[in-house]
């Protein structure tokens, strides 16, 4: 899901981006009740894709147009605006355009490398990008993989370590919320997996190639919702007794599956829970996609800014993972979905199905979206 730097200046030259984020735009620019925020926001979205991998956060806002930097600043930290209710938005928007019976949801992680310990849940740990521990934020991501080569990030939460929980002049000076408890990563994880499900995602895997395996509370959360899942297990937190393939009173069976990515290069054990007789080449096929997430993470970093970010607030965090979101879900959309095609969606408490328009798939000369008419711009007509 590259885009060469030829094809990203002629995106550039052509339409500023505005065609291939008009479906995305759209399906967001409800969520600001006034027209300046959501110019703010347009023009950040278009600095993010504009902007080259070097670039941080403060060169994309001066890249971007008819909004000033103050109000680029103000639209991550006081602008009244819904960035939960716009995750939503970008979660409904991927997986009705990817939307997949067989989908994978996949839990995965990022590191953002910081030299100073005053941004918001920066800590030493492990980094996955560096594969090394770094003094670093740590965001946990939940992942919607299509089964044929696309995906793209649904939700996203802040890792906050226990010290960061503990100590309130840190949690006040980066405007961390009183409510806010210490959770490990596992229950960031069950909690946007529930998010998804109860919003009625389409998904037939729950799968992660990290020791997410070895929490007791999220795998029994998936089992009593009825959702296979594959999920890797550090050796020390195997069961005494490993599953035996035995089917449950539900139709289901445990399993205990090794596949080859230990980080010593052994086998990773991965705890298995998936209807009875299940062909393991599909577990395999899940597992391959999952290998995948780190690939999606890191189209979203190089081509939609999902690192490049000075804000050291929580709530600055929380909402330039969103646009980074919301920018990268428009060019995974435009990439993948031919024109005209269009996808049943199941949507949460309703029977039926009902279809919706997909955006045209780039042409293969511009590397984005073909024009579709004029500009978008900031409170265009849905």
């Amino acid at each position: 899901m590259h885009i060469r730097g030829s094809d990203r200046a002629r995106l550039a030259t052509e339409s500023d981006y505005s065609t291939l984020l008009r479906p995305i735009f759209r399906r967001i620019e409800g969520k600001f009740s006034r027209a300046e925020p959501r110019e703010h926001a347009l023009g950040y979205l278009q600095g993010l894709l504009a902007s080259s991998g070097q670039q941080n956060s403060r060169k994309a806002i001066v890249q971007a147009k008819d909004a000033s930097s103050d109000g680029k600043r103000r639209l991550l930290t006081t602008s009244r605006w819904d960035e939960d209710g716009m995750r939503d938005e970008v979660r409904d928007f991927v997986t009705e355009r990817l939307a997949n019976p067989q989908g994978i949801l996949v839990i995965s992680e990022d590191g953002f490398v910081k030299k100073g310990d005053h941004s918001v849940g920066v800590d030493r740990q492990y980094c996955p990008g560096k594969r090394r521990v770094e003094n670093c934020q740590l965001g946990v991501f939940l992942v919607y993989a299509d089964g044929h080569g696309a995906a793209a990030i649904i939700d996203r939460e802040l890792f906050l370590p226990r010290n960061w929980c503990d100590a309130r002049d840190r949690r006040r000076s980066a405007a961390v919320p009183t409510d806010v408890p210490f959770r490990p990563k596992d229950e960031l994880a069950g909690l946007m997996v529930g998010r998804s499900l109860d919003a009625g995602v389409q998904a037939g895997w729950v799968v992660s190639r990290l020791p997410y395996g070895g929490s007791h509370a999220l795998r029994a959360e998936l089992e009593r919702r009825g959702m296979p899942y594959v999920l890797a297990v550090a050796p020390e937190d195997l069961p005494d007794v490993p599953p035996a393939g035995g089917p449950t009173a539900s139709g289901f069976e445990r399993r205990l599956l090794r596949h080859a990515g230990a980080d010593d290069g052994g086998d990773q054990p991965y705890l298995c829970f998936v209807p009875a007789g299940t062909d393991p080449a599909r577990l395999e096929h899940a597992l391959r996609c999952a290998g995948e997430a780190g690939r999606h993470l890191r189209s979203a970093r190089e081509e939609a800014g999902l690192d490049r970010y000075e804000g050291r607030v929580w709530r600055a965090w929380y909402r330039h993972m969103t646009l980074a979101m919301a920018a990268h879900a428009g060019l995974v959309v435009a990439r993948t979905r031919p024109a005209g095609r269009r996808r049943p969606v199941r949507q949460a408490g309703v029977s039926g199905e009902r279809t919706l328009r997909t955006c045209p798939r780039p042409s293969a000369e511009a590397g984005g979206s073909r024009s579709a008419g004029p500009p978008l711009q900031a409170g265009a007509a849905r």
